[in-house]
């Protein structure tokens, strides 16, 4: 039995978000009092103007629920919502003014305090691990949650190689590979030996971990999740006793890696393999916002030589004539 090109449809929704499209949808036509019928842009502006003005919406929020609306528009009814440019003319106006929110970043000295001074009992074991693998790979919480033990493998001469499956694709899922250097893989095998002290070591690398009634940690089989993890950060700005730790989410490690590797020079091709960036745009705004760059630029308004020159020779100290119990004395001025 042949079935519509709807139901057909239907199953292209992107698999780990397809609820949230749903839901969009649903919130939209049920504000629009749509039943079956194709919304128009009259519906779309109405819309964006009561998310913004009533429910107080973040513009960043506001373009996530645009692109959610326009892929459920073109799985219906094949159009997008782009065919109407009022309705981007729109979400722009409401840009003006509006600062984007990122998680903070921790400096390459914060996050080698960390690893050296915090306790190395359990708790802190799996955390420290955690930052290891996050930084040297520039990981999402996604990415790292779902590292099994297969994906390791030590060498003795380079340090431990990780195989990681990148998260947030749509098409093929891609895997990439990053290596961890000899001097931070203690860290790891730190984590390893607790793991089979709990007989937890198969599987996935980071486990749940809970206090028994002796107030010993041990790790249980169960895979911790990414909300997990995502504390890692938070809780490590909290021992260095940094400035709003909330404001450390779980892809402040992610973002720490990426200012530490365009500081270094490294050019946008490498860093869009290394983060598996398809963006050129994204890549540009860790690397020109270096201090290397910024010095390069600062640079330019003295590399003149006359100018160098010249401000060389303003500099020089004049000859300034003292006199002390002296009489009589004539100077002559040129």
């Amino acid at each position: 039995m042949k079935r519509s090109a709807r139901e057909i449809l239907e199953q292209a929704n992107p698999i780990n978000s397809t609820k949230r499209y749903d839901y969009h949808w649903k919130q939209f036509c049920n504000f629009c009092k749509l039943s079956e019928g194709k919304p128009n842009e009259e519906d779309f502006l109405q819309y964006f103007d009561f998310l913004k003005n009533e429910r107080q919406y973040a513009s960043s929020t506001l373009w996530s629920i645009y692109s959610m609306l326009n892929y459920k528009l073109q799985l219906l009814f094949g159009e997008k919502i782009q065919q109407y440019p009022r309705i981007t003319l729109l979400l722009k106006s409401f840009e003006a003014g509006y600062v984007r929110k990122t998680a903070n970043t921790f400096s390459k000295e914060q996050i080698l305090e960390f690893l050296k001074e915090a306790p190395n009992d359990d708790e802190f074991v799996y955390m420290k691990a955690a930052v290891v693998i996050a930084w040297c790979g520039g990981l999402r919480c996604a990415d790292l949650v779902e590292i099994v033990v297969s994906d390791c493998e030590f060498d003795e001469t380079t340090g431990m190689w990780i195989t990681y499956k990148v998260s947030k694709q749509k098409g093929e899922r891609k895997s990439n590979t990053f290596n961890v250097p000899l001097e931070l893989c203690e860290f790891l095998e730190r984590h390893d030996n607790a793991l089979h002290r709990s007989n937890a070591s198969n599987g996935r690398i980071f486990k749940t971990f809970r206090k028994n009634k002796n107030g010993t940690w041990y790790y249980t089989n169960q895979p911790m999740g990414k909300h997990t993890l995502a504390k890692v950060c938070t809780k490590m700005a909290e021992f260095l006793k940094l400035e709003n730790p909330k404001s450390y989410t779980g892809h402040s490690m992610r973002r720490s890696s990426a200012n530490l590797i365009a500081e270094a020079g490294a050019s946008s091709e490498v860093m869009k393999k290394h983060f598996n960036w398809k963006n050129e745009a994204t890549c540009s705004k860790y690397v020109d916002s270096t201090k290397s760059a910024k010095l390069q630029i600062s640079k330019m308004f003295v590399s003149d030589e006359t100018l160098t020159t010249h401000l060389s020779e303003k500099g020089e100290k004049q000859n300034i004539l003292k006199f002390e119990n002296c009489q009589n004395v004539v100077v002559n001025f040129n």
